[in-house]
């Protein structure tokens, strides 16, 4: 016993709606994820910030362009049209969906190291350190300009102590010292700790919740594409009956209607005639 669908335009209508609702919001959410995506944390990715932005403006452009043919153009070819644009969004979102909820999980990640230990995350930063103090020896170029990375912050926060007879035994802690100058930098070991990208903490809501309205989108635009497929026909067949209704509307509010005087002297009695004469 099957579900009976009395008004199947009606039903693509509203499902189209409800999308539109999910776009406004996940375009809050992806705004919020990419502005959160680019703070700095080592669970920061541009592809996927990229990936999130460049999806809000398709959505955009899909919600203004379903829009109009679902209200101005159900010709065959535009309703088509939309229901293949529609289909691959709902692949870019299910993609999408998974992006975002990876990048939630680094995220949660970089988290649990930070608050579990700071020598940790220290230590994993300073393993992507690069530093070349003799990076510049062209004395035609200027004087000589160390080339590092952000990382090297990381390892200016360890502190080496000498143990054992050789002397070139050393070992690495964080803050035994106190504050310890870096001549490099002219910081403490505690501001290069806090600049050590591996330590610093991730924003995880924007990505949270721009995946969760990913998903919401993604179920919608499918069950959207399942309507637009099934009742196309139905939705071409309301833009005929829509012409003709307007076409019989303009008829009747042109037509003019003439008053008939019966009085009036200027008619002609028209009499028989023989034409055979």
């Amino acid at each position: 016993m099957g579900i009976s669908i009395e008004d199947p335009v009606r039903l693509v209508n509203v499902v189209w709606y409800i999308s539109l609702l999910l776009v406004f919001i996940f375009c809050i959410c992806a705004i919020a994820f990419g502005a959160q995506n680019a703070d700095g944390d080592e669970s920061d990715s541009g592809a996927i910030g990229f990936a999130g932005i460049w999806t809000m403006l398709l959505a955009i452009c899909l919600a203004g362009g379903g829009t109009f043919v679902l209200r101005k153009n159900k010709t065959p070819p535009a309703v088509g049209f939309l229901l293949g644009v529609v289909v691959m969004m709902c692949v870019n979102m299910l993609v999408l969906t998974a992006l975002l909820d990876q990048e939630a999980t680094n995220c949660e990640d970089l988290n649990n190291r930070v608050s579990a230990s700071q020598d940790t995350c220290l230590a994993r930063g300073c393993q992507m350190a690069f530093y070349n103090p003799a990076a510049n020896q062209d004395p035609e170029l200027g004087p000589v300009t160390p080339m590092e990375n952000e990382y090297m912050a990381c390892c200016r926060s360890f502190t080496a102590i000498k143990y054992g007879n050789d002397d070139g035994k050393f070992r690495y802690e964080f803050g035994v010292t106190g504050k310890q100058f870096d001549a490099v930098t002219g910081a403490d070991e505690s501001s290069n700790a806090a600049a050590c990208p591996a330590c610093q903490s991730g924003e995880c809501d924007g990505s949270v919740a721009a995946a969760t309205f990913a998903a919401f989108l993604f179920v919608t635009y499918g069950a959207f594409a399942v309507a637009l497929g099934k009742y196309r026909g139905e939705i071409i067949a309301s833009r005929v009956t829509g012409e003709d209704a307007a076409v019989e509307k303009t008829e009747e509010s042109t037509a003019v209607a003439y008053p008939v005087d019966s009085t009036d002297s200027g008619d002609v009695e028209l009499e028989g005639k023989d034409l055979s004469q």
